[in-house]
């Protein structure tokens, strides 16, 4: 299960993205996907915005260090995370870790349970 990838010099998350939840947070793996619920509903990209502002503050970049490159109208997404390369290399190949090794992501940095707060 491999939601997190390296691409040259910035990370490929594959997404699987539930709009329209009582807040964003992080739900955990769904196949080779991370799902992940957004506090915004899908109309007129403001999915997409919640979702580009909830990864950058969880990973501690700039918003314009985040994009959405693949499935901007479906569920299933790719985003591009771009920034610190230090947190880019350590957080989203962390939490993958940690939960290939069955901890909760909890105990993750930023990733703590998936949720921070708007």
């Amino acid at each position: 299960m491999r939601w997190a990838r390296r691409v040259g010099g910035h990370w490929h998350l594959d997404l699987r993205v539930q709009p329209n939840a009582a807040r964003s947070e992080i739900v955990g793996p769904l196949g080779d996907q991370l799902k992940v619920r957004v506090a915004a509903p899908a109309d007129n990209g403001k999915a997409n915005r919640e979702l580009v502002r909830y990864i950058a503050q969880l990973l501690g970049v700039d918003r314009a260090s985040v994009r959405i490159v693949r499935g901007h109208h479906h569920r299933s997404k790719t985003v591009e995370v771009t920034g610190d390369a230090q947190k880019e290399r350590e957080h989203p190949a962390q939490a993958e870790e940690k939960y290939r090794l069955g901890q909760s992501l909890g105990d993750v940095g930023p990733w703590e349970h998936g949720r921070v707060k708007k």
